[in-house]
This record gives structure tokens, C-alpha cells and sequence, in this order.
């Protein structure tokens, strides 16, 4: 889960991937003993609880992105320096 999602969202992402593990077990389980309604009701709260982990892989994602270019800027305006820093390699 580590490199998946912000290291703030860890112990969440955890609980939440958990939690799905959880629900589809008890979907199989209810399904195996014909209770159909309760299978229908753990796979909805299922794809609830996987779409809530998606939201934070977008959410890190979203941070990668802004990351990069936040460093492809930095990088840009470091090496258009008019105080010729790179002049004194290239001699």
C-alpha cells in the first residue's frame, strides 16, 4: 500500500483494502447459504469501499502529477538563469 497512496492515507488505505477482503467474504458466505439479499448488500457495500481506496490512488496520482511538474519547472528555471551558471561547466 506504501508507495499506492500519500503516506498519510497508509493506515486508511489499509483499513479500507481490509475491508473490502471482509466483504467479499461475506458476500461468498451469504451467496453459499442462499441468502441472496445479504450477498447483493455486502457486494454494494463492497464496490462503496473500493471506490472510496480508488479515490485515494487517484488522490496520489493527482500529487505524482503536480510533484512532476512543480520539478520540471524548478529544473527549467534553474538552468534559463541569466547569472551564467552553467557557462563556467561548459568553458
Amino acid at each position: 500500500m506504501k508507495g499506492y497512496v500519500l503516506e498519510e492515507d497508509v493506515t486508511l488505505a489499509k483499513d479500507l483494502h481490509h475491508h473490502c477482503y471482509y466483504c467479499l467474504h461475506r458476500a461468498r458466505l451469504s451467496f453459499l447459504l442462499n441468502r441472496y439479499d445479504d450477498a447483493q448488500d455486502w457486494i454494494e457495500q463492497f464496490q462503496e469501499t473500493k471506490s472510496d481506496l480508488l479515490f485515494l490512488r487517484e488522490r496520489k496520482l493527482k500529487h505524482d502529477v503536480r510533484k512532476q511538474k512543480r520539478l520540471k519547472f524548478y529544473r527549467h528555471s534553474f538552468l534559463n538563469q541569466p547569472f551564467g551558471l552553467l557557462d563556467k561547466f561548459n568553458e
